[in-house]
């Protein structure tokens, strides 16, 4: 009765796995083929352009206020030996507007704060480096 029973296993075992071996290769074989939509196709060479001409016909108006002066500083001293600014004209960020001891001053002004310098107000713990 026992070698029946392994009998029985062992046949139920391998037509367990012929089966799912037979399944397997039937979604293989059978599997649809790839439709045309979905197919690649090649890049196009040219492509044609069309251009419209847009006018907008709405008057606005516009009233821009006086900037308020700023005071440039610098961090190092000595002597203005190059003058590129002209008394009237704005000094731009990224503009070389002069040279202290023949070396070049860049003009920077950040427009996000976390780059613009803290003045003393500074909170916090500063990161020194790796202990050695």
């Amino acid at each position: 009765m026992v070698s029946s029973r392994r009998w029985l296993a062992l046949t139920a075992f391998v037509a367990l796995i012929a089966g799912a071996g037979g399944v397997s290769a039937g979604i293989l074989i059978a599997s649809p083929p790839t439709p045309a939509s979905l197919a690649s196709s090649s890049a196009p060479s040219t492509v044609p352009v069309t251009t419209r001409e847009f006018t907008d016909t709405r008057s606005l108006t516009l009233t821009i206020p006086p900037a308020s002066p700023h005071e440039l500083t610098s961090p190092i001293t000595g002597r203005i030996t190059a003058l590129q600014a002209a008394p009237g004209t704005p000094i731009t960020s990224g503009s070389i507007p002069c040279e202290i001891d023949g070396l070049p001053l860049l003009a920077f002004s950040p427009i996000h704060p976390a780059l613009s310098g803290r003045g003393g107000r500074s909170h916090g713990t500063r990161y020194r480096g790796p202990e050695r």
